[in-house]
This record gives structure tokens, sequence and C-alpha cells, in this order.
């Protein structure tokens, strides 16, 4: 069953309303699986070819893996709401995974090295190269999967 995500959404909050703190502890499970596929699909493996294709499993370059080891999730649960978060602080993170324009904030071009070659621009615009989003779009059956797990081990399958 293909679930659309404003379905795959009701389910969730139905779960939580009934069982917070149960949902709650799936997530943090979750977080740690969801952090760990972000790495080793989206952030190793074999480079992603400039505007070639899909990025639902493509990799973006890696130099020093500084992306890769920010990657975290966190939940928050506050009465009988509950917010997960999977991110990054670095502060290039953002522009790969919505893409958008960088300009130079104190001086007149930007000025870096790709490829071997030396640039200066005045501005850049980068492509989206989303690694986050597609890792929670492919793992909705699986994070529900370990919602119902966590329910159905804490209050048997009539609950759930």
């Amino acid at each position: 069953m293909t679930l659309t995500m404003k379905q795959w959404q009701a389910k969730v909050k139905k779960w939580v309303k009934k069982h917070p703190q149960t949902v709650e502890k799936a997530l943090k499970e979750e977080m740690l699986y969801l952090v760990g596929d972000v790495q080793k699909v989206h952030l190793s493996g074999p480079k992603m070819s400039w505007g070639k294709g899909s990025t639902r499993h493509a990799t973006l370059a890696r130099q020093t893996a500084r992306l890769a080891r920010s990657i975290h999730g966190e939940v928050i649960r506050r009465a009988r709401k509950i917010r997960a978060y999977l991110g990054s602080n670095v502060i290039y993170a953002r522009i790969h995974e919505k893409g958008g324009t960088i300009e130079p904030r104190n001086a007149p071009y930007l000025a870096f090295t790709a490829g071997g070659k030396f640039f200066q621009l005045k501005k850049v615009k980068m492509p989206k190269r989303p690694y986050l989003w597609p890792t929670v779009e492919r793992n909705k059956k699986h994070i529900l999967a370990t919602i119902h797990r966590w329910i159905v081990g804490a209050y048997g399958r009539q609950r759930a």
C-alpha cells in the first residue's frame, strides 16, 4: 500500500495522540537509522553528475566528510505533540538541500577553485542536491513500521 504524505502524516498523528511516549521512543530509534541512511546513501559513494538524472539516489562530492559527520536527528515532545528533526548545523548544508544563489558579502567577487581551475565570480547559482528529504521519502514505510513495532511491543496488537 502506497501512502501519500498526507495519509502518512495522519497515521502518525493518530498514533502520537494515543501513544506519545512510545512514538517518541520509536522516533528516536528511527532518527539513528535515518542519520546512517543519509550518510551511507547520499554522502558517500560515487559522485553525482551535474544536472543529470534523478537526485533520489545521488551522492554529493565529498572532500572532508564534515557534512556527513554533522548530520543529526532530534525528537522533541511537548504534551501530545512530537517533532522530529533531521538536519545539519554546517553552514553549506542548506544550499545543497534546497539550492540557491551565493553572493559575496565582504568582497566584490567570490573566489574559489573547482576542478583545478581558479574562479572569480559575482555570484554562483547552486542547483538543489537534496540528501535529507529523499531519505525521509524513501523510508516512510520503515518509519511507520518502527512506530507500529514499538506500539505493538508496548500495548499489544489491538491498540496499534
